[in-house]
């Protein structure tokens, strides 16, 4: 009965069905990548990371540094979608990496969660790398410096300012507030004192 029925499935409808088994196993691929991590101003580690919408399992590789100085094997159960393992290389300083070898080599293999194999293949060029890394740090230090001009012409500018005002002020005496009301009150007095003058004067 089982068997009717399978037979009676078109090449259409298998194709349609296949069609829709890869568009889900493309949603849920995994996605493996490496790439050279910053760790301080000097040295890097090896971080991999799943770039993909699914999940990887049995995450297995080797990395080694081309002319060869070391060789390492690594292995993960399971890195899920934006997960990323860092791992320290034999050589983390740049400068010394990149005088000793031209590349970083990845070879492996892991699996999606419907059991499908992937292949790491990649390779890492060093000195690549530490020209781009150095052209960022570049372009830092010259924000910095030029962050640190505008600073230094701001505060020139406050001074300048600050010494003209005192300039202005020079010898001129400066009233709070409070003596003005004083003086205010003072030139009433004075006037009533005057009025009460004047009319004893006119009385006589």
């Amino acid at each position: 009965m089982l068997e009717r029925v399978v037979n009676k499935i078109t090449p259409k409808e298998k194709k349609v069905e296949h069609s829709l088994k890869e568009m889900i196993r493309r949603a849920y691929q995994p996605i493996i990548k490496a790439s050279l991590s910053p760790v301080g101003p000097l040295y890097v580690e090896l971080e991999i990371v799943n770039v993909g919408n699914g999940a990887a399992t049995n995450v297995e590789l080797t990395f080694s540094s081309k002319p060869g100085k070391f060789k390492s094997a690594w292995y993960h159960p399971l890195l899920v979608a934006g997960q990323s393992e860092c791992l320290m290389l034999p050589e983390g300083n740049l400068e010394k990496l990149a005088k000793e070898s031209d590349v970083i080599e990845l070879k492996g293999k892991y699996q999606d969660v419907f059991g499908e194999t992937y292949k790491i293949d990649e390779k890492l060029d060093i000195k690549k790398i530490q020209k781009g890394w150095h052209k960022g740090r570049m372009v830092l230090k010259k924000t910095l410096e030029d962050r640190v001009v505008d600073l230094t012409r701001h505060v020139e500018r406050i001074e300048r300012t600050l010494g003209r005002m005192i300039a202005l002020t020079s010898g001129v005496l400066v009233k709070t507030p409070r003596d003005i009301e004083a003086e205010v009150e003072e030139f009433k007095k004075r006037r009533e004192e005057r009025k009460k003058e004047s009319g004893s004067k006119g009385a006589s």
